[in-house]
């Protein structure tokens, strides 16, 4: 078993690190990798001809939002369930004939957010902020950011609104996204830069630190809108992957109600992401992949060099009040075994790959790990 705090080879310790500006770029399953352009999406080929075209089909309005980039957030900023109707909260199995259109979809998500104090101050953070949300054709199930443009993409799994409302299974999975997708932006804008400046070992904690944030908030954003009178995001995490957190949150506030308010619930529904080696392995390698793309298009001088530390462990689990449920528990984070080890030797021998070429610099074509040595020997190559 590795721990991140020492996983360094001791010569790798004694060599100066690199300072870098890495672009700032987190996304999909809390990882928000960087995507300013997607290869290509799936379209699905029925029409009106077909029986299941009116059901199924993704139709024509996404590849249009496509092209224009998605909606601007402040454009729903007067969007609110009292204006709208207390209809948005409970979805009929019927089709509902205000759902017809993917803004109408995105004016539902954001009355059903204003109805959660959380999810209310993140989406006013991410209106003022200038972000755009689309939908997309994702193929998987959750959301990406695009940093640079300011755009959240929701995976509209390749049906219609009008279908997509109509199924319990996929509304719920697009809220969910969304309320994760809300929570990341505010890492991305509070903390964004400041990640990309650490250290490859640094980098995995963080963003271990930043995903079991956002899926522990998201916990929150629902038990808020469950005492709002909208139950069925709640019971439908219950039986999603992320389960075993919803009712260690649970169990927690039926001993100690107060809980809620202490930070207690959410702070023993965070401590329980750690405890599920396969949400652990899916964070690493998303991260993981994503320091190899840094390295292949800026090279290894464009990652970071600072150490995680216990302030910023803290940080990225403040709410938007500055309330933080981890408060005075960073240094765990930073140092015990069940926050830091390695259970994926395939993860964790990707990262001792990662470390040694961020110590490595080409020069002529020879890769060295003495910079004082290469600029020596090629003093005039780049």
């Amino acid at each position: 078993m590795l721990f991140m705090s020492p996983l360094v080879p001791s010569d790798l310790h004694r060599e100066k690190p690199f300072r870098s500006e890495t672009p700032s770029c987190f996304s999909k399953g809390g990882l928000s990798a960087l995507k300013c352009e997607h290869d290509t999406r799936k379209k699905l080929t029925l029409t009106a001809d077909h029986p299941d075209a009116d059901h199924i089909g993704a139709g024509d309005s996404y590849d249009f939002v496509s092209q224009m980039g998605g909606y601007d957030l402040c454009a729903f900023a007067h969007v609110t369930p009292k204006r709208n109707g207390r209809h948005l909260i409970t979805i009929p199995q019927t089709a509902h004939p205000s759902i017809q259109t993917d803004a109408d979809i995105l004016g539902w998500l954001v009355a059903l957010a204003q109805e959660s104090p959380v999810a209310g101050g993140l989406l006013s953070h991410a209106m003022n902020a200038g972000w755009r949300v689309m939908f997309s054709d994702l193929d998987n199930g959750s959301y990406e950011l695009d940093v640079l443009d300011q755009r959240l993409e929701l995976d509209h799994h390749g049906v219609n609104p009008s279908a997509l409302i109509r199924s319990p299974y996929f509304r719920h999975e697009l809220l969910t996204s969304f309320l994760q997708g809300l929570r990341a932006i505010w890492h991305e804008d509070m903390s964004g830069e400041t990640i990309d400046q650490l250290r490859p070992d640094g980098f995995l904690m963080a963003a271990r630190a930043r995903q079991a944030d956002i899926v522990t908030t998201t916990l929150l954003m629902a038990w808020e809108l469950r005492a709002s009178g909208y139950g069925d995001l709640w019971r439908h995490i219950i039986g999603s992957e992320d389960g075993d957190m919803a009712l260690v949150f649970t169990r927690t506030l039926e001993r100690d109600p107060s809980a809620i308010y202490s930070g207690l619930a959410m702070a023993r529904a965070y401590v329980a992401w750690y405890q599920q080696p396969s949400r652990i392995a899916v964070c690493d390698h998303a991260a993981l992949e994503y320091l190899d793309a840094v390295i292949a298009e800026d090279g290894a001088q464009a990652l970071g060099h600072r150490s995680f530390t216990v302030d910023m462990a803290e940080r990225l689990t403040s709410l938007p009040d500055n309330a933080g449920y981890m408060k005075d528990r960073g240094h765990e984070i930073i140092n015990k075994p069940d926050f830091c080890a390695f259970q994926d030797p395939i993860n964790e021998a990707h990262l001792f790959q990662v470390m040694y070429d961020s110590r490595v610099v080409n020069r002529g074509g020879v890769p060295f790990r003495d910079t004082k040595l290469a600029r020596l020997i090629f003093p005039d190559s780049e």
